[in-house]
């Protein structure tokens, strides 16, 4: 299990260096990945950024578990809203610390949602439109 939780933290971490998001929390296999964050140079909507990425994570754990036989169990919630942002520890490992409803309502969330697909809040279909 920890071999395969340490694959897929290197599959997020990818992810994350690749398309420039925050990953702000992680706790063994859950992720919380955050755009438009800082004044990062996007080509369109926060909201659709993190739509693009949740599809590139769907592939790869798709395909993650047709090559190593193993299933992971990923929830994938895009939810927008205000947060509180801030850095804590700006020294040799800064860590994102991001509070806030928003981040709580996105954690109920991924308790009713189904393993495999992309949930998409009512406030982030508005936003996708």
């Amino acid at each position: 299990v920890c071999s395969m939780i340490s694959s897929l933290q290197v599959i997020i971490d990818k992810i994350a260096e690749k398309y420039n998001v925050q990953k702000i929390h992680s706790t063994g296999p859950s992720w919380i990945l955050a755009c438009g964050i800082y004044n990062d140079v996007l080509t369109h909507s926060p909201t659709h950024k993190a739509a693009e990425i949740a599809a590139k994570i769907l592939h790869k754990f798709e395909r993650f578990d047709e090559v190593s036989g193993h299933s992971p169990a990923v929830k994938i919630i895009i939810h927008t809203g205000p947060l509180l942002c801030g850095v804590l520890n700006q020294g040799i490992a800064p860590q994102h610390i991001v509070a806030g409803s928003t981040i709580q309502t996105a954690l109920q969330i991924m308790f009713s949602c189904q393993e495999m697909k992309i949930f998409v809040s009512q406030e982030a279909a508005q936003k996708l439109e």
